[in-house]
């Protein structure tokens, strides 16, 4: 039976997919659910608003933040203030607020709105420390004499050290001795099974797989070369002698725009003279001279192709001359 590209492709890509999941089901270990987190709540009400605050942790370390939600509930036509939490300096060793998010109103299926500031919460140090009380003020849009507030209660906040409480637990042990552990024949069994499996892997890719030789890079030519070798053609192409000088001078103001994009960076294939040049006067990579010479050379392409300007023998001899210096002129000295 011929087996195709196809086939032994498919057939090699199920052998080591097959390989792999044995590998991974070996290793697969059971890792059991953490324990779910304790939420502080607490609920507050002055009709007509109520308010809730949750705390997402009872107790952190050093290097978690606590999360504290003040969600406000109300009929339409009151608004809600939720007060700054309190600063306090370092040496108080309280929280203090990393990040505030205040969420837009909410309309709630009892048609009411639900409003919700959250807060991120920093310790300082160890230790327990109290949320401090936090206002929400409510106002009435309708009766401005309208206001009233809920004020909530201080709750404390276990923040746990990353260091053991015993300074001699924290003191670095000498490094135990390797340990020799026989491996079981369960153990030996997969380790002989995975080199198998790689060693027939690769005899089947080198086997089966194509090998392409490698492409040599070809060398860049320089613009200038580039250019002249362009020139070479155009002349050869006898295009004077036809009476196409039009066209003649289309084609020589193409070559020494594409040199100039080639070997400057400057974009001036895709743009008018005018335009060109008006940026070549900003540019500080061509002298003084070479920019006259190429305002020059590029002003009688122009009279020839857009003014029907008909030049004589000389004069085409000339601008054949100005390109051919530009370039020359102008082109990368490699070392």
């Amino acid at each position: 039976m011929i087996l195709t590209q196809r086939t032994i492709s498919s057939r090699l890509r199920f052998f080591l997919a097959l390989c792999t999941g044995l590998v991974l089901i070996s290793c697969q270990g059971h890792n059991p659910a953490p324990p779910a987190e304790k939420i502080i709540t607490r609920n507050y009400e002055k009709p007509p608003v109520t308010l809730k605050l949750s705390i997402n942790k009872p107790e952190i370390t050093v290097a978690e933040t606590l999360t504290l939600t003040l969600t406000a509930e109300l009929p339409e036509g009151y608004k809600v203030e939720f007060q700054d939490f309190p600063e306090f300096p370092e040496e108080s060793q309280s929280f203090k607020v990393v990040r505030q998010n205040t969420s837009r109103p909410q309309l709630t299926a009892g048609n009411l709105i639900t409003i919700r500031n959250s807060l991120q919460l920093e310790p300082f140090l160890a230790g327990a420390y109290q949320v401090p009380p936090l206002q929400v003020i409510f106002k009435s849009e309708k009766d401005k004499d309208f206001q009233a507030s809920i004020t909530t209660e201080p709750i404390t906040i276990k923040v746990n050290s990353l260091l053991a409480d015993n300074p001699e637990t924290q003191k670095i042990a000498d490094i135990t001795p390797p340990v020799d552990q026989p491996l079981s024949k369960n153990t030996i069994g997969w380790i002989m099974a995975g080199i198998a499996a790689l060693i027939i892997s690769g005899l089947l890719v080198y086997r089966f797989y194509p090998r392409h030789p490698q492409k040599e890079e070809k060398p860049v030519v320089p613009a200038h070369l580039i250019a002249l070798e362009e020139l070479k053609k155009l002349l050869a192409a006898q295009l004077l002698d036809k009476g196409e000088i039009k066209i003649f001078h289309q084609g020589v103001s193409g070559i020494l725009r594409r040199y100039i994009e080639n070997r400057f960076g400057l974009r001036a294939p895709e743009r008018t003279t005018e335009e060109f040049l008006t940026e070549l006067a900003a540019t500080p990579v061509l002298k003084a001279a070479h920019k006259l010479l190429l305002k020059k050379f590029l002003t009688h392409c122009d009279l020839v192709k857009f003014a029907e300007h008909q030049p004589a023998e000389e004069e085409i001899r000339q601008t054949i001359d100005l390109g051919r210096q530009f370039i020359e002129e102008t082109k990368e000295i490699v070392s």
